[in-house]
């Protein structure tokens, strides 16, 4: 399926996409809740206005996607690599993101990260200006060389986390003092 477009696929709950190569693939305005991505190959591919909420991606990479408009509320991402990603007005909101690699990413618009399970995860020179972090779990996560300007990390848990040479951190919300010290 590689280089596919798939549009317009409102009734797609549930599908199972496990092993697909879908790179270079244009999905937008489509519903693929509770659908399945294990070890699917997601590289370069666009996607706008579609709802992954509650989804499974587990062994996949996203590196290089660009994902517009879109839901992953719920989504299992424990592990995957969204190494490059530009995400604008997209909602992750309790995602499962632990071990995650979401490396020189970049965050636009409205993106929410409200309550997601972050532990461990690779937050390294993303640009994560605005995003809201609101009562998420982020113990040990990375946030090295990260533009935080006005992201909220308010409720959050960042024990253990990393901030040396993030960005924005005196204009960032919710963080405790050692945490905007290390910037």
């Amino acid at each position: 399926m590689r280089g596919a477009t798939l549009t317009d696929l409102w009734e797609a709950e549930g599908v199972i996409f496990d092993h697909a190569d879908l790179s270079d693939t244009s999905m937008s305005n489509s519903h693929f809740s509770r659908a399945s991505f294990n070890g699917t190959i997601l590289e370069g591919t666009q996607i706008d206005d579609v709802n992954f909420e509650k989804s499974t991606f587990a062994s996949i990479s996203m590196a290089g996607c660009n994902v517009i408009d879109s839901n992953f509320d719920g989504a299992a991402l424990r592990g995957v690599n969204l190494d490059g990603v530009m995400f604008d007005n997209t909602r992750l909101n309790r995602a499962d993101l632990a071990d995650a690699s979401v490396q020189r990413a970049e965050f636009k618009g409205h993106c929410q990260l409200r309550e997601i399970r972050g532990e461990r995860s690779v937050w390294d020179g993303t640009d994560l200006d605005g995003t809201d972090f609101g009562r998420s779990i982020l113990t040990n996560a990375s946030f090295r060389g990260a533009n935080l300007a006005f992201t909220s990390f308010t409720g959050a848990a960042v024990d253990g986390a990393d901030f040396g040479g993030a960005r924005g951190l005196n204009t960032a919300s919710g963080l405790p003092s050692w945490a905007k010290a290390a910037g």
